[in-house]
């Protein structure tokens, strides 16, 4: 039983949603190498784009100024190398800072994976914030929805009116017919 265990610990050494220590072994253009486990690997910022061809220098420089460097692999994930991983520096998800100072963007967007809806908030801040110098042009709703608005009014009008007025004075002119006499009539009687 022992040997098993040590075989799959050879095999699996790191678990799907577990957060791990690790330490930054290097850093360049080539990738991320981590040391963790007693294990040095490659490692890669899962599910993110650099914006430009340099940008692996904002995560060496983010990696270089922490104190603890942790990773977490998604479940979505194989475990091979390169490693893609969910890199934190000092507490703070390395991708989602990328995406806040607008240096990365996201390569795939799925619900299945763990902190997508984190990465997408993180994203999202570029496209809700405007550029200051950019003026905001004041357009006018385009004539189709003018003429959408219109269509809609016009089938209300029509139901209203073949609905509630002209059945109200149908049932007036049966009423009228059956008992012969007026509305009037009848309730003097």
């Amino acid at each position: 039983m022992r040997y098993l265990l040590v075989l799959l610990a050879s095999l699996l050494p790191f678990l799907h949603e577990t957060v791990y220590e690790a330490e930054v072994k290097g850093c360049d253009a080539s990738g991320i190498t981590l040391s963790a486990e007693g294990e040095t690997f490659a490692a890669e910022l899962f599910n993110v784009g650099y914006m430009e061809e340099d940008g692996w220098q904002d995560t060496c420089a983010l990696l270089a100024d922490a104190t603890q460097v942790r990773f977490e692999i998604d479940p979505a994930v194989q475990v091979e190398e390169p490693l893609p991983v969910y890199l934190y520096a000092d507490g703070v998800m390395v991708q989602v800072s990328l995406l806040e100072d607008h240096k990365a963007y996201i390569e795939i967007k799925s619900p299945s994976y763990l902190y997508e809806d984190t990465l997408e908030m993180a994203e999202g801040t570029r496209a809700v914030m405007a550029d200051a110098h950019e003026p905001i042009e004041r357009g006018s709703a385009p004539l189709r929805s003018y003429l959408a608005y219109a269509f809609v009014l016009g089938v209300w009008l029509f139901l209203f009116y073949h609905l509630i007025v002209r059945h109200r004075n149908s049932a007036h002119f049966t009423q009228k017919r059956i008992s012969g006499r007026k509305p009037s009539q009848q309730q003097k009687d």
